[in-house]
């Protein structure tokens, strides 16, 4: 074959290579941009404040309004290629932590962003590589946060999509900028991290099993609420409400009462209907709160302990997200919309 032919043939698969990425690119930037409407995402503050995301052409916008869902204003904005995807309010309410990831996790870099609702100014506090952090909280002090982290993001089965996994709690002070280890749990999942109100204890929702379980007891576990002892990492309890998976939880501002996300049944689809229970930690009884027929999550406690805020998503199981957020007042039990977004 001739030198000309050869230079010929490798300039047009270099050419057709150029093509393919280029076009797999610009079908990757379509379905960013296709995200729209309310996300799941929101915090509520002590002060009245909420805060909460929705995408506008895979764009992430962050806004914070008053509780009631009026007076919006639009803090900050990321690219079609990021998702903030955890809000947290510092226990005075004057600030407001978010998590930034890139959607393509599997070359993320995690940025954490501190807004301050006094002086109305955005930095960021920490970037990093290392670990996916999927939460941030504020310690009750508000000179710390305590991160959820995921060392790792693969499919531990052929037939399942890739996650996050190898899960540990970190620590970061906000002043000395230290980012502090607290657990070796490398824990398969870790959800809804918690702090206590004195300060001494963290509670986040894993799989009740032991690390030696077996095939058939790992089928059988739940997802349950556990208690940390952040001086003593290592010492782990559950706290025991009701025999099945719980997917999300809030304490009451007393800590006597969690209202927590569980299966409550199937739908004539057979869809399955989150709604949300209470437990009462004195007398160790659940009950049933909301029987929407919906997905409802994401509970947040206003900071009376009158009213709980959470998520009501109407297409769950469906191609795109319907969120709006409601709150389900304490006294009796009757539930009002506070924002939906229309198209």
């Amino acid at each position: 074959m001739k030198k000309t032919t050869l230079i010929t043939i490798s300039v047009l698969v270099l050419g057709l290579t150029g093509f393919f990425i280029v076009l797999g690119s610009m079908f990757a930037k379509e379905d960013y941009e296709k995200q729209n409407g309310l996300s799941d995402v929101f915090a509520v503050s002590s002060k009245g404040k909420l805060a909460f995301v929705q995408y506008q052409d895979g764009k992430p916008m962050l806004f914070i309004a008053d509780d009631n869902g009026d007076m919006q204003e639009l803090i900050d904005e990321k690219s079609a290629q990021h998702t903030i995807s955890h809000l947290s309010f510092s226990v005075d309410g004057t600030k407001l932590v978010y998590v930034v990831n890139k959607k393509d996790l599997e070359n993320n870099v995690t940025e954490l962003f501190e807004y301050n609702l006094e002086d109305y100014t955005k930095q960021q506090i920490l970037s990093q590589e290392e670990n996916i952090i999927t939460q941030a909280i504020f310690a009750p002090d508000g000179e710390n946060l305590y991160l959820l982290g995921a060392g790792t993001f693969e499919n531990y089965s052929p037939i399942a999509r890739k996650n996050p996994h190898n899960f540990n709690i970190f620590r970061f002070n906000l002043k000395t900028k230290q980012l502090e280890q607290l657990t070796d749990l490398d824990s398969y999942s870790i959800g809804s991290l918690a702090v206590s109100r004195n300060g001494e204890k963290l509670y986040f929702i894993q799989d009740d099993m032991s690390d030696d379980a077996s095939a058939e007891e790992i089928f059988s576990s739940k997802q349950q609420i556990f208690e940390m002892e952040i001086s003593n990492p290592d010492k782990l309890s559950v706290l025991k409400t009701i025999d099945q998976d719980i997917f999300d939880f809030a304490f009451s501002p007393d800590e006597k009462e969690i209202v927590f996300q569980a299966v409550a049944g199937e739908n004539r689809k057979g869809i399955f209907m989150y709604e949300l229970f209470s437990y009462n930690i004195e007398t160790k009884k659940a009950k049933q709160l909301t029987y929407l027929n919906e997905y409802a999550g994401r509970p947040i406690f206003a900071s009376d302990g009158s009213k709980v805020y959470f998520i009501i998503n109407f297409n769950f199981a469906g191609n795109k997200e319907d969120n709006a957020i409601h709150f389900l007042n304490k006294s009796n039990l009757t539930v009002e919309q506070v924002l939906r977004l229309q198209d």
